[in-house]
């Protein structure tokens, strides 16, 4: 079994791959996918720089090559892709969590941004209205004249067995 080379018309390699001996089995590098430019520092550092506190990002990001060290890139580009589709805000809420809690995983961070997305669409926000209420003024008299119910002793005592 042999291997496939694939260039560019120039001659310049693009990749090369194992043939396989088995019938239409695909054969798939999965640095294919992968942004294989920058270095992964660089890569953290220009992610970092995405979000709204980037020391903390930087540091979340580090936690999470560590972690993850041969899952790096994909992590990286998939929380890239991530804030590119959330405001400002909610994605500072995601990372004040995910760094509090030792998240350290892109599809967490997603989840919990989708759940921030999920709260919102079922809480709307409500309007704060301040009314202000002044009890010596003359429309509110006739609420201050008013005598409350008083209920008997005796009642309660029946409810309760207390006799």
């Amino acid at each position: 079994h042999g291997k496939l080379h694939i260039t560019e018309l120039s001659g310049k390699e693009i990749c090369v791959h194992e043939v396989s001996a088995l019938k239409g089995k695909k054969i798939i590098l999965r640095t294919h996918g992968r942004n294989m430019e920058p270095k992964v520092t660089e890569l953290i550092y220009q992610t970092a720089s995405l979000f709204e506190n980037i020391e903390k990002a930087q540091q979340w990001l580090i936690a999470i090559k560590l972690h993850k060290k041969r899952y790096i890139r994909d992590q990286i580009q998939m929380i890239e892709r991530v804030i590119e589709n959330n405001n400002a805000f909610d994605i500072s809420r995601a990372l004040d969590y995910v760094y509090a809690n030792n998240i350290l995983s892109a599809t967490d961070f997603k989840a919990y941004l989708d759940y921030i997305r999920s709260e919102k669409i079922h809480k709307p926000e409500l309007e704060t209205k301040i009314i202000r209420l002044n009890p010596l003024s003359a429309s509110n008299n006739t609420q201050m004249e008013l005598e409350p119910q008083k209920s008997d002793l005796t009642d309660y005592e029946l409810l309760f067995g207390n006799n």
